[in-house]
């Protein structure tokens, strides 16, 4: 999954899939249909990663909302971060769809991880939820030390 398999514009449409073969169980990519992609396409952002970043995502990466400027002392419309890569980092994998277990049943679901949070696009989710972002930094220290520093108790007098 080294290779970036899009280039700028181009339906992301690929598919990683689990091949539960006894001997050798892993992970692989099929291609999909540019019909699968629902839409979704590759930019290329100019990443340092060399990996492109789904439309969906990058989309949400420069949303605008209200916030409240201090300054100001009111309420303004804005992006919600000046840098894009602000709150996810740069991309380090291209996008794959999956087919996952949600609620009951198996889902179509866009992945796309970064270096600070991975995020995922469900098309069936209600708009306003269908991207949505998972803080994987606590989790993979908690897989790689053993230790939960959110559980940490801190001495005040230090």
């Amino acid at each position: 999954m080294d290779d970036a398999p899009y280039e700028d514009g181009e339906p992301v449409s690929w598919y990683l899939v689990k091949i539960s073969d006894p001997s050798n169980p892993h992970m692989t990519m099929i291609s999909g249909t540019p019909d699968q992609a629902q839409g979704v396409t590759a930019v290329d952002v100019g990443a340092p990663t060399h990996h492109t970043v789904a439309s969906v995502f990058w989309e949400f990466m420069n949303s605008r909302g209200t916030l409240y400027d201090e300054a100001a002392d009111q309420y303004v419309d804005d992006r919600l971060w000046a840098n894009p890569f602000y709150a996810t980092g740069y991309p380090i994998t291209d996008a794959y769809w999956i087919n996952t277990w949600v609620t009951g049943e198996y889902t179509r679901v866009l992945v796309q991880c970064f270096e600070r949070r991975c995020l995922t696009y469900t098309p069936s989710n209600p708009d306003g939820r269908k991207v949505e972002m998972g803080n994987i930094g606590q989790h993979y220290y908690y897989w790689r030390y053993g230790e939960k520093p959110w559980e940490a108790v801190t001495d005040p007098n230090g």
